[in-house]
């Protein structure tokens, strides 16, 4: 039997998440979805922060990413700009496709290199496990704010 690498381990992590945040965003009704009592607090921006910032980090290098994506989203412009559900989740599959490929190629040893993303720790293991950490706390957000409009929360995975 094969042991499982670091790289493995990790995706299977991730896979765990993307299905959280798959099965979440689903569960918001049309009319939730980009809807808030204020532009910060609509389900839509999270998911897209949740998504494009994981994008961000999946990449060997900070230069030449666009933040506002592919929906040129203004943060500061009402809800009609966000993208839908369905636009989400197929650039949701597009991420996780992208952050499993550079998972299987990081190898073990490769893990203790110096991450082109300082801040998010010292090696790549550091920065792939702050990318985990800091989409499942989005996540919880996401969750809470599927809560406050009466939907049933994700199932922990």
């Amino acid at each position: 039997m094969r042991m499982a690498t670091v790289g493995t381990s990790l995706s299977e992590q991730y896979d765990r998440m993307w299905d959280m945040l798959r099965a979440t965003i689903s569960r918001f009704s049309v009319d939730h979805w980009a809807a808030g009592e204020r532009v910060e607090l609509m389900p839509a921006k999270w998911a897209f922060h949740i998504i494009i910032t994981v994008d961000f980090y999946a990449r060997d290098t900070q230069d030449g990413f666009a933040w506002d994506g592919r929906y040129k989203i203004d943060w500061e412009k009402p809800a009609q700009t966000m993208p839908s559900q369905q636009q989400l989740l197929e650039y949701l599959g597009e991420v996780q496709a992208s952050m499993r490929a550079r998972l299987a190629a990081t190898a073990d040893a490769d893990m203790m290199a110096n991450s082109v993303f300082p801040w998010t720790g010292k090696n790549k293991a550091a920065h792939f496990i702050y990318t985990l950490r800091h989409a499942m706390y989005h996540l919880g957000e996401l969750s809470m704010l599927l809560r406050l409009h009466g939907a049933v929360e994700t199932e922990w995975r």
